[in-house]
């Protein structure tokens, strides 16, 4: 016989009792949501550093105006549209929101 006694484990649920707690949602096994008002951006920083990334389909001409201009900046292609979007994204954004308060009124 060994020296080691295996750890005695608690009883699991039968799988059934697990599969049903799964489609119903069990409460338990999911943490509650925090409501934040306002845009889906205002808990991010904006200041982070990037970890996520998108795939941008590009024609021939549109591919050879960024090569350019990031050979011209001495700056990598990603830097070049990061600098382009992230103010055109806030300029759209307050256009969108202008515009649906107008509607609105």
């Amino acid at each position: 016989m060994g020296r080691f006694k295996p750890a005695p484990t608690q009883p699991q649920p039968s799988f059934d009792t697990q599969v049903q707690a799964f489609i119903s949602g069990s409460p338990s096994s999911f943490p509650t949501p925090i409501a934040i008002k306002g845009p889906p951006w205002v808990g991010h920083n904006p200041k982070a550093i990037a970890r996520k990334g998108i795939n941008l389909r590009l024609n021939d001409w549109e591919l050879a105006v960024l090569r350019h201009a990031s050979e011209s900046k001495a700056c990598s292609m990603q830097q070049i549209l990061k600098e382009i979007l992230t103010p055109a994204l806030r300029a759209y954004v307050a256009r969108q929101e202008r515009s649906s308060t107008s509607t609105d009124a």
